[in-house]
């Protein structure tokens, strides 16, 4: 079975974009989104890369309703990136 994580990184090798998630996958949310990305880092880590800082996105709550976020979100920065 391929997983989201896998499709991420199958994408990111390949240096091709992808739909978004949830044009296939309506009920994808942000729980799912941070175990996709759990995976993701741990591939990528396993990898060689390094985590070398964070990126924190959706501070501007005047658009939290346009894309359904509630609360900022965060993810690892990598030096492969």
């Amino acid at each position: 079975m391929i997983t989201v994580a896998d499709a991420i990184l199958h994408a990111f090798d390949h240096g091709q974009p992808m739909a978004p998630i949830t044009d296939s996958d309506p009920g994808f949310d942000l729980p799912r989104a941070y175990q996709a990305q759990a995976m993701l880092t741990a591939t990528r880590l396993r990898r060689g890369a390094r985590v070398v800082g964070m990126k924190t996105g959706f501070t501007n709550t005047t658009i939290w309703d346009e894309y359904n976020v509630r609360a900022p979100i965060h993810g690892p920065v990598f030096d492969t990136t």
